[in-house]
């Protein structure tokens, strides 16, 4: 698996998966879907074992990049998933 995004504050670690769409019809969040949420889980529970990370604070998150083309706009929207 990959993860797009790691990163730490303190004692907490985000995890975090990033999807770019046009904006439009599938600009939602349901970019990241159930599946891709729980491979995102998965890696970075390996992530973290191979690292010897205690699995506390661990924050999964997804960032969805809206283009905006015609205004030539970039809009982001972050939420945490689990």
């Amino acid at each position: 698996g990959e993860i797009d995004i790691v990163a730490r504050k303190g004692d907490d670690y985000y995890f975090v998966e990033v999807k770019t769409r046009e904006a439009g019809p599938l600009a939602t969040d349901l970019a990241v879907t159930p599946d891709k949420i729980h491979k995102l889980e998965k890696t970075a529970r390996r992530y973290c074992y191979q690292r010897r990370i205690a699995e506390v604070g661990l924050i999964f998150a997804r960032v969805l990049v809206v283009v905006h083309t015609a205004s030539k706009r970039i809009q982001f929207r972050f939420a945490v998933i689990i």
